[in-house]
């Protein structure tokens, strides 16, 4: 109430009524101290009470000056502070008529226009960002378009130019006279300056769009130098120029990306070249061991040319930068060179520093860490491409020798077989093809160079041959050439050169195999395989005899549970549909009543979710789809035993509107011809009769036999590249699990498809399969022809080649001194349950027991 009252007089008016107040209080003293006493009695009185009047003027001045200076002065200082951190959304409010009501209204008038302010500028400020961005955005597109413009025009102009290099190159070995030989001289170095001018150009517009990608690749540094120095060695010949290179002291494999590595190396020595007119230029290559797989690269390049002022050298790593415009003029460039390849350098984070005195010379060196690498890794990465491992025979009679080059050739990566005699190579050649011989020099009957030509004479366009010897005569060498030697090989071999050798003659072949099984080692491991199928259980045991793994083979579940019970496994590779007792029955009573912990892989044909969640809930740990394809296959093991999970699945595309794709077939088992033809001459054996088989089902009304048959049919259909009659033979057997009603008629496009398929591989089958039919047809009848015969058994059973110790086998059988046998009986019953190791021994007694002439 009071306040309310106060608020309605100004500050002034309330010190003027305090001040008349204080007036007025002296006069009561001057009447006490110059009256009367009555009158002194009356101001005493009158004093008393003016004292306490004057305490009461004392509280009223008391509480005016707080309501009316503090506390409004508190406020204004309360919302001078919501104005310095714009808390300016609610409304300062000030009613007060005195000075500081009206400086309260202000603050707020302030408040409300520097509201206004902040809107409008976070407004403009948006509307600028919004044009800024717009701005930035149109500025990089427009920075990429010129990129990609650029990139486009580098590529467009390279094909014509390619085009006149070529054609120059071409007119230059006609015969033309002196004037024409000039021009066309003076063509090619123009399109070659052009062709370099495009090259930094392109490389420059993908730097700029950030498009340029650095590989991460297994390479041979050693490789790469020898290939530019051969280069720049002609070309500092022609400007009289001495050239050395010293490099062959550092590690040969490293891993990085080779091409952008030697794209600067090659420009440090161009440039050395260019401003070189006499004197030298020297590649020098330095290493620094960081650690086992790291090494720490220096690679220079020094010259004894022009040199560079030290005022001119900041300028020198610049985008179009020349040091002065003579520079081009005399020598040319755009200016690009060094600034790529500085780019090119921190994108493989290393970095290029130079030392240059002018008149002197310079040294440009680059300085990489790359990873070392191994021979093996070269071999299987190429770009980002993997090749075909080439096969390659070895004719070598010594044993020590073998082992050596056998270790040397799979550390490539390639496949090798051996044989030890001219005999044997001309029996191999009849069955397979090889990218390269090697043939020893010192071999028995006759040597390596007479072996070389008879091989030739039984197959004319016969692949490189190496010749490989102790003997370093002169005449030896000479005679080897002359026969067609490519290469002459002393001992001891050198890795590094062989290598060379090997990749220079051959022609590598690229595919999407990921795996190579020569490199893969399960000589420690021991699996089981359950497959009931002839034809399926003879791949498996193919790809795995490649790893020098173990192998035990059972044909049923049941089968399976006994094995198990008699020893241990680190894998067992489990088929699903089998007799008796399946894959799944008899993994749940592995797991489950056996209490195996044995890594359990199912091999099926059913490569449905439901399917694959069906083998992982019976305890499997994994699957191997059928047909089988070489990197599931050995990817799968390799994830088991090595914890190395292959890069990512790049499976062969197959067309399933091609009906008969052998090509296809042959890279999915891994290049492997003759597994191929294994599979495939017993597919058409077996398969032939498929009309009478099914009819056969239906007649015993065996639906789940039926089944089974058809499932089976699918898998090995895939394996041989009979795509179309695998797509029938999957749509039959979906058929056969929905369907109850079936009949012949049921089948008839799954046989004509088959009907189809078996015209299109008849004459495949003749040319390979009939001729070895019509041995077993004639059999044989004499000692002569039994010994070969069980010499070859040997190696079938060291190798587990099923198909073939079952033809062996059925053969041996039709010769007469066989027949009652008691060894030769014993070897069938010992093959029957694949004892194959106790089956050699037995081959051996055999050999020995059967007279040698006849």
């Amino acid at each position: 109430m009071i306040e309310k009252i106060l608020n309605k007089f100004s500050l002034t008016q309330s010190l003027i009524v305090i001040i008349l107040i204080s007036l007025i209080f002296p006069v009561p003293i001057l009447f006490y101290l110059y009256g009367s006493e009555a009158i002194r009695s009356g101001l005493l009185v009158f004093s008393s009470i003016i004292l306490v009047q004057s305490l009461i003027i004392i509280l009223c001045f008391s509480f005016i000056y707080y309501h009316k200076i503090l506390k409004p002065m508190k406020r204004l200082v309360i919302d001078a502070k919501k104005l310095a951190n714009k808390e300016l959304d609610a409304p300062f409010v000030w009613n007060g008529k005195d000075e500081f009501g009206t400086l309260g209204r202000i603050f707020n008038t302030t408040r409300v226009s520097l509201k206004f302010l902040i809107e409008t500028l976070l407004e403009q400020n948006e509307k600028l960002d919004e044009k800024v961005k717009l701005r930035t955005k149109e500025l990089e597109e427009a920075n990429n378009y010129k990129s990609e413009f650029l990139a486009n025009m580098s590529h467009e102009i390279r094909t014509p130019m390619n085009a006149i290099i070529g054609m120059s190159h071409l007119l230059a070995k006609t015969n033309l006279d002196i004037h024409q030989a000039n021009y066309t001289m003076k063509i090619k170095d123009a399109s070659d300056a052009l062709l370099r001018i495009i090259n930094d150009i392109l490389d420059f517009s993908k730097i700029e769009a950030g498009k340029l990608k650095i590989e991460s690749i297994a390479f041979d540094l050693h490789k790469e130098l020898r290939k530019s120095i051969s280069i720049f060695e002609i070309l500092s010949q022609e400007k009289k120029l001495k050239f050395d290179g010293n490099y062959s002291h550092t590690h040969r494999f490293f891993r990085g990306d080779p091409y952008r590595i030697m794209q600067i190396i090659n420009n440090f020595q161009s440039n050395a070249i260019k401003f070189t007119n006499k004197g030298s230029i020297s590649l020098n290559v330095k290493e620094e061991k960081l650690d086992r797989e790291k090494s720490r690269l220096m690679l220079s390049v020094t010259d004894t040319g022009i040199g560079i002022a030290n005022e001119k050298q900041d300028e020198l790593f610049q985008a179009f930068g020349q040091l002065d415009a003579s520079t081009t003029r005399k020598y040319g460039g755009t200016g690009l060179g060094l600034y790529i390849c500085v780019q090119l350098a921190s994108m493989m984070g290393g970095k290029i520093v130079f030392e240059s005195k002018l008149g002197e010379g310079s040294t440009f060196s680059l300085i990489l860490e790359l990873v070392v690498a191994q021979g093996a890794d070269v071999q299987k990465e190429n770009a980002q491409d993997l090749f075909v491992p080439l096969n390659i025979l070895l004719i070598e009679n010594d044993v020590n020798a073998q082992n050596i080059l056998k270790d040397i050739i799979r550390s490539f990566g390639f496949f090798l077989s051996v044989v030890v005699d001219c005999e044997k190579a001309l029996e191999r050649l009849k069955e397979e093809t090889f990218d390269l011989f090697i043939i020893a020099y010192n071999l028995p009957d006759i040597d390596g160079i007479q072996t070389l030509a008879k091989l030739k004479k039984e197959k004319p366009n016969l692949a490189p041959a190496i010749l490989v010897t102790k003997s370093q005569d002169p005449l030896v060498k000479s005679q080897a050439f002359e026969a067609g030697f490519e290469r002459f090989v002393p001992k001891p071999i050198s890795p590094s050169f062989l290598y060379d050798d090997i990749t220079t003659l051959c022609e590598v072949k690229k595919s999407n195999l990921l795996i190579s099984p020569e490199i893969i080692n399960f000589s420690d491991k021991r699996i089981l395989v359950v497959e009931d199928n002839e034809i399926n259980l003879e791949v498996a045991l193919y790809l795995l005899k490649e790893t020098r793994a173990k192998i035990e083979f059972v044909r049923n579940g049941f089968e399976a549970i006994e094995k198990i019970k008699q020893m241990d496994f680190d894998a067992i590779l489990m088929d699903l549909q089998m007799p008796i007792m399946d894959g799944y029955e008899a993994t749940r009573i592995i797991k489950n009543k056996l209490k195996s912990t044995t890594p359990i892989i199912a091999m099926t044909a059913n490569v449905m979710t439901q399917d694959i969640q069906k083998c992982l809930d019976v305890g499997m740990i994994d699957h191997i789809a059928k047909p089988f394809e070489i990197e599931e296959f050995y990817g799968t093991l390799l994830k088991l035993f090595q914890g190395i999970d292959a890069k990512e699945k790049q499976t062969v595309c197959e067309n399933a509107d091609v009906c008969f794709d052998k090509n296809t077939a042959i890279k999915k088992l891994g290049n492997s011809v003759v597994l191929w033809k294994k599979t495939f001459c017993n597919f058409y054996e077996k398969y032939d009769n498929l009309q009478k088989q099914i009819q056969d089902f239906l007649e015993k009304k065996d639906i789940q036999g039926l089944q089974i048959y058809v499932h089976t049919l699918k898998g090995l259909a895939g394996s041989i590249g009979a795509n179309r009659l695998r797509e029938e033979a999957k749509k039959m057997e979906m058929a056969l699990k929905q369907s109850s009603d079936i009949d012949e008629n049921f089948f008839q496009q799954l046989l004509a498809e088959h009907a189809v398929f078996f015209e299109d591989a008849k004459q495949e089958f003749q040319t390979l399969c009939l001729a070895e039919k019509k041995m077993q047809e004639e059999g044989f009848d004499n000692i002569k022809n039994i010994m070969p015969m069980l010499d070859e058994l040997l190696i079938a059973l060291e190798q587990s080649n099923l198909s073939l110790i079952k033809k062996l086998l059925k053969n041996l059988a039709t010769c007469e001194p066989l027949q009652g046998n008691e060894t030769f009986a014993l070897l069938l019953k010992l093959c029957k349950v694949y004892e194959f190791e106790k089956a050699r021994l037995v081959v051996n007694k055999l050999k020995g027991g059967l007279p040698h002439d006849k």
